[in-house]
């Protein structure tokens, strides 16, 4: 068999497996009840989570280097 098409048929049947894998994944993930979140999502979540528990004082002075008392 020529070079071209054994590269053709290894390249289809990756792609085939990936997908059948990906297919697998979510049927098993979705049984569990888990669902994949975009780490732009997550990311608001998290500062609307930090924003809420935080007093407004402590979130604005966090940037700002603390001192120490050595007693």
């Amino acid at each position: 068999m020529p070079i071209r098409y054994r590269f053709w048929f290894v390249e289809r049947l990756a792609k085939e497996i990936e997908q059948k894998a990906e297919t697998l994944k979510k049927q098993q993930d979705g049984s569990r009840g888990l669902r994949d979140i975009p780490m732009g999502e997550m990311n608001s979540m998290m500062d609307q989570i930090e924003n809420s528990s935080q007093p407004s004082k402590r979130s604005s002075n966090s940037n700002s280097p603390r001192k120490f008392n050595n007693r």
